[in-house]
């Protein structure tokens, strides 16, 4: 991936949630990525490259999302995108304010060296 197709992920990922405060729902043609999101597609497409070495959520551009929460007294460890203080889990839970999808749609995204073996 070129940091000219990463720019447009990221443009593709702000309009996706922009479509998803007016409409209520991730607009259709989402579909194309995974888990209808195209941060997470980036991040699955470098964890693949990557041998499946660590989580996937390690290589998601949401900057503040790269973290895996690692909680070693449990055997379920959690993207931080799904924390219950997270705008993408209150909208998921069911908290349709517009506000959510408008926070992600301006989130910062970086890059990482992973991205430059990523095919889109």
């Amino acid at each position: 991936m070129t940091r000219k197709e990463f720019k447009e992920m990221k443009d593709a990922c702000s309009k996706l949630w922009a479509e998803t405060a007016a409409i209520g729902r991730k607009p259709d043609w989402a579909a194309e990525y995974t888990c209808h999101c195209p941060a997470c597609h980036i991040a699955k497409k470098a964890y693949q490259i990557g041998n499946n070495i660590g989580f996937m959520c390690n290589f998601c551009p949401v900057t503040r999302w790269r973290k895996v929460i690692i909680d070693p007294s449990n055997p379920i460890n959690i993207a931080t995108c799904l924390r219950l203080d997270s705008p993408y889990r209150k909208w998921v839970d069911g908290c349709k304010s517009i506000k959510h999808p408008v926070t992600i749609s301006k989130m910062r995204w970086s890059w990482i060296p992973e991205y430059e073996k990523v095919v889109l």
